[in-house]
């Protein structure tokens, strides 16, 4: 047995125990070390190459309500500003991934942790080159069709070699391909891992300059050389380089921004997060640009110096009988849902009456527009109410601390007036044992805990009231299963955030709006109760 064939049993031994995806058959080994394909580790999948490689994926939570297949995650994209707002000015998108977490109904995609390196691509083509540093620089000059054959190949090869290494869903594995927009931004911006305050600046939270998280045109950063994968700082999800390097082509043909909407003329090759050319003032998670499939000059497709790939994993949604019974069982039933809304009810149920009864082709047609704009609009609604009962939720948890907190405060400083005044009784009456400085000493101290407490006081009357406010907004504005809804979605946040400390008090106050829903004559003394319990 030759020294190769020992070196790669005892990664299959290995393999076995670290990265079981990726030990379908004995060829789907991976030997290459981690360096030349996870360079930061403990990557969320690991997916085999030919040639003994591998590829590094992130997981990009999305939460919505759990058991509904058909709702999405709204978000907003672009830049505040109008100087190209025909390119990248804001706009509303939505988003869900396509794998789902049976424990937990969470809904999720994966993307590639770094830009497509030589290495790997060379391994796709079949040329299985010896990994090296100068390797893990990104694969660049491909065209938009040398992108997708990349990923035709990846996909190919595994379903071949490693049908088991491929994230499944409903019994289907999933696919390699390129990213679409929504998918690029929402991964790069950090997704649910930063809070909503954040999520649309222009950066990713960074923490430090530019050069610490891209690599971009200066002296100081990639002095118009590509750089190895994963030397600088990741992005909230665990994502490298997505600033810079090389700029990333996405699946779907450019299209222009129509004042907060794409607009439905659809143009050349687009691209995202901009390049080693890229200026740092121009890099940012809304960066895109438009660029020519093909040559004006030889016809040829255009395969810029600076154009590479980051790779997602996609599904097909429709492929099962169980899964597109559900999903058009969910699409029906959100369709001839009209909502709470008395008016939108009627609104609809008349329009399904006078569709029913037109015979008229084209009258019909425009009945059956209004009747999907009302349905748009209810549905707007309905994720406009999703995003307001959130709102409330975690503004009553914070709320809730903060009553807690100065209703110890109160507390301790009650306790500390009466010590004072006890002491100050007693100093008086000691018959000139205590001077009247010290009498005067403990005055003061008490006046300035009194101050405190009066402070204390004065902001919990306001906090409380805000608190009530939400607390009956909450309970009568929205019924039990929009509460449960947004409970759902804000817990999945809150972990991806790292904000656990706020989960207990959510669900207090969670609690807290049942209870009053219960019992909407509740007295204020009970209300009280209810927040510092």
């Amino acid at each position: 047995m030759t020294h190769g064939h020992l070196i790669a049993r005892a990664l299959f031994g290995a393999c076995l125990v670290i990265l079981p995806v990726a030990c379908a058959a004995a060829e789907t080994i991976i030997t290459w070390e981690n360096r030349f394909w996870d360079r930061a580790g403990n990557a969320d999948l690991a997916l085999p190459l030919p040639c003994g490689g591998a590829m590094a994926f992130q997981r990009v939570d999305t939460p919505v309500p759990e058991g509904n297949p058909a709702t999405d995650r709204a978000i907003q994209m672009g830049l505040a500003s109008s100087e190209a707002g025909y390119v990248d000015y804001l706009r509303r998108a939505f988003i869900r991934g396509g794998f789902g977490d049976p424990e937990d109904g969470s809904a999720f995609y994966y993307i590639g942790r770094y830009e497509l390196t030589r290495d790997q691509h060379a391994a796709l083509l079949g040329t299985c080159p010896r990994p090296s540093l100068a390797g893990t620089v990104p694969a660049s000059g491909l065209s938009w069709f040398d992108a997708v054959d990349a990923a035709r190949r990846m996909t190919e090869w595994l379903r071949q070699n490693a049908p088991g290494a491929l994230p499944h869903e409903d019994g289907a594995p999933g696919y390699i391909r390129l990213p679409t927009e929504v998918e690029w931004e929402y991964a790069v911006r950090g997704g649910a891992a930063v809070d909503g305050s954040v999520f649309n600046q222009r950066t990713y939270p960074l923490d430090g300059p530019m050069r610490d998280h891209g690599w971009h045109q200066g002296a100081d950063s990639a002095r118009g050389n590509l750089r190895p994968v994963g030397l600088l700082g990741p992005n909230p999800v665990g994502l490298h380089d997505v600033y810079g390097n090389v700029e990333e082509i996405m699946f779907e043909p450019f299209r222009l921004n129509a004042l907060g909407r794409l607009h439905g003329q659809a143009g050349g090759v687009v691209t995202r997060g901009g390049s080693i050319l890229s200026r740092a003032s121009e890099l940012s998670s809304g960066l895109r640009q438009e660029f020519p499939v093909y040559s004006m000059t030889d016809g040829r497709p255009v395969a810029l110096d600076t154009f590479g790939v980051r790779l997602v994993i996609g599904i097909h949604l429709s492929l099962s009988t169980e899964r597109t019974n559900r999903l058009r069982n969910a699409w029906l039933d959100r369709f001839n849902d009209s909502g709470d809304a008395d008016t939108n009810a009627s609104l609809t149920e008349i329009l399904d009456a006078l569709i029913a009864d037109e015979l008229e082709l084209e009258r019909r047609l425009i009945l059956e527009t209004a009747r999907l704009r009302a349905t748009e609009a209810a549905r707007e609604r309905e994720a406009g109410r999703l995003e307001a009962v959130k709102a409330l939720t975690i503004g009553g948890a914070v709320l809730v601390q903060f009553l807690r907190e100065d209703s110890s405060g109160i507390e301790h400083a009650v306790n500390a007036v009466a010590t004072f005044d006890a002491a100050i009784n007693d100093a008086e009456d000691s018959d000139g044992f205590v001077s009247e400085e010290t009498i005067e000493r403990l005055i003061a101290k008490r006046e300035t805990v009194k101050a405190g407490l009066a402070d204390r006081e004065s902001r919990f009357a306001l906090n409380f009231l805000s608190y009530r406010r939400n607390l009956v907004t909450s309970a009568t504005g929205y019924n039990l299963e929009e509460r449960d809804q947004a409970l759902g979605v804000l817990l999945q946040e809150l972990e991806l955030s790292g904000r656990e400390g706020l989960i207990p008090l959510v669900r207090d106050f969670h609690e807290d709006i049942a209870a009053y829903a219960a019992n909407p004559s509740m007295e204020t003394p009970r209300i009280r109760a209810l927040a510092l319990e």
